[in-house]
Formats: structure tokens, C-alpha cells, sequence
């Protein structure tokens, strides 16, 4: 089971039952409760959820921002039977509020994953009426679209403009994270 999927929306623990999340003071942060174990103790991910949501909370903490993590990746970039996904996290108020995962359409190589996550963040993360900030660990993504770097990938030309377009939109702040950063918030 991925970490992204006790973090947000329906919780489910690595035993199966769903989890509940209360909003007790706490040591450790959030509390969850596995309604199969009827106990918060005995499900192995909820101390990484709980982990997870302590980081994230203190990465946001007293600001005001919707802070939209992102990132895409491939197996076997740029080989035959390549296959390339991406995640999206959205924090709002220091506690994740949705999370998005998905497989890639089109070419399967990570600088698209890294696009369909970002334009995803960036729409995702827009409803919340307050300033985004969104982060990605893809170098080639920040510089296109905020350094004018040259588009070399004719497949990435549409991608390049969306995010563009969506960042002059949204307003939307953002941060190059290094690579650890992003595994150490989205869990993989």
C-alpha cells in the first residue's frame, strides 16, 4: 500500500479497515483510528501517516498558502514498455487535503509525468481562494516555465504553454524542492 493512501480521503489501513481521523491533541498529531483493529495502535501505516502529516504540517505551518505538492515519474524512461505515472498532494492548512494519483497518457517519459502533475496541481489547487504555492523537484519544469528555457521536445510544446497559461492564472508561487523533499512529503 502506498502512504499516499492513508494520508487523505477515504483512509484505508494496511489491515484493510477504514481509518477515521480525530481531531485530538496529540503528541504524534493527527490520531487515526482503524475501525477493523478498533484501535489506533495496531495498523503499521498509521505511524507514517501520522509522521507524514506531522512534516507537512510543520513545512506549512502559519501560512496561509495552499501549498500543492507534485511530482511524475517513469519506469524504464525512454525504453520500449515504458510506463510513467505522476501524484499530487494538496495541503491546506498544514494537513493534506486531497491527494491525486494517476498513470500518464500519451508518451510515456517522466518530463511528461512531471507536466501532467504540475498542470494537475495547479488546477486542483486553485478552488481554495486563498495563494498557491506549488512544489516540484523537476528542474526541467520550473525552467521552462518560469526561465524561458527553450522547449527542445516538440511533445512538450502544449504542456509547456498550459503550465504557463495556468501559473499566470492562478498566480501561483513556485518552489524547486530538492528530489528528497518531495519522497520525504509524498511518501514514495
Amino acid at each position: 500500500m502506498e502512504i499516499l493512501d492513508v494520508l487523505v480521503g477515504d483512509f484505508v489501513s494496511d489491515c484493510g479497515g477504514n481509518l477515521a481521523e480525530y481531531p485530538v491533541v496529540s503528541s504524534h498529531g493527527n490520531v487515526f483510528y482503524c475501525e477493523a483493529c478498533k484501535d489506533y495502535t495496531q495498523c503499521g501505516q498509521l505511524a507514517k501517516a501520522r509522521e507524514i502529516n506531522s512534516k507537512l504540517q510543520s513545512l506549512v505551518a502559519g501560512q496561509d498558502s495552499v501549498h500543492v505538492w507534485v511530482d511524475g515519474w517513469c519506469k524504464n524512461n525512454g525504453k520500449p514498455g515504458a510506463r510513467a505515472g505522476w501524484s499530487v498532494v494538496v495541503v491546506v492548512d498544514g494537513k493534506p487535503h486531497s491527494t491525486k494519483t494517476g498513470i500518464v497518457y500519451g508518451p510515456q517519459t517522466s518530463n511528461v509525468a512531471e507536466y501532467q502533475a504540475f498542470i494537475g496541481g495547479l488546477r486542483w489547487g486553485q478552488g481554495y481562494d486563498r495563494p498557491m504555492v506549488i512544489h516540484t523537484d523537476s528542474a526541467l519544469v520550473v525552467g521552462q516555465v518560469t526561465q524561458e528555457w527553450k522547449v527542445k521536445a516538440k511533445h512538450l510544446e502544449l504542456f509547456v504553454g498550459v503550465a504557463r497559461t495556468l501559473v499566470a492564472l492562478t498566480g501561483a508561487k513556485i518552489v524547486k524542492e530538492p528530489r528528497e523533499k518531495i519522497v520525504e512529503v509524498l511518501g514514495h
